[in-house]
């Protein structure tokens, strides 16, 4: 009797994990926490932190061996989009801060090779042409009326 009790209960657990299993997983936002647990949001392989793409090389989507700045920070809105990326082009004094769309970027995950130590490549898809009618970054100065 006993036996026939153990032997029915494994197989309804194993049944019953088998069915858990086919599930598909759920939205890690819409999961709800169990009293006492903290929500997760749970980073997936297209998704980007900011300190990955800080001072990441921007290449030129027409070369992409040929650098063309690297991005220096991002412009957010008050509601939380990011309303541009601020990319530093140029060398030495000619050194400029564009005000780049972050709908202009192609940002391309990438396994970490050799002494390129990068998990994101950061592709323009503005031509170098282009580049010259971009807006120009004038940062927030409370002394400067404008």
């Amino acid at each position: 009797m006993i036996r026939k009790l153990v032997l029915a209960t494994a197989t309804a657990a194993l049944c019953g994990f088998g069915a858990l299993a086919q599930q598909p997983p759920r939205d890690p936002v819409d999961q709800q926490p169990r009293a006492g647990q903290r929500a997760e949001i749970v980073q997936s392989e297209r998704e980007h932190l900011f300190t990955s793409l800080r001072q990441q090389p921007v290449y030129s989507a027409e070369n992409t061996n040929i650098g063309i700045g690297e991005i220096y920070d991002m412009l957010i809105e008050p509601g939380g989009a990011v309303k541009a990326v601020i990319v530093d082009v140029g060398r030495g004094t000619s050194r400029t801060r564009l005000a780049i769309p972050i709908s202009q970027f192609d940002i391309q995950p990438q396994r970490a090779t050799g002494a390129e130590n990068r998990s994101v490549r950061v592709i323009l898809k503005t031509s170098p042409e282009q580049l010259a009618s971009l807006p120009v970054f004038v940062p927030f100065d409370p002394n400067v009326a404008r």
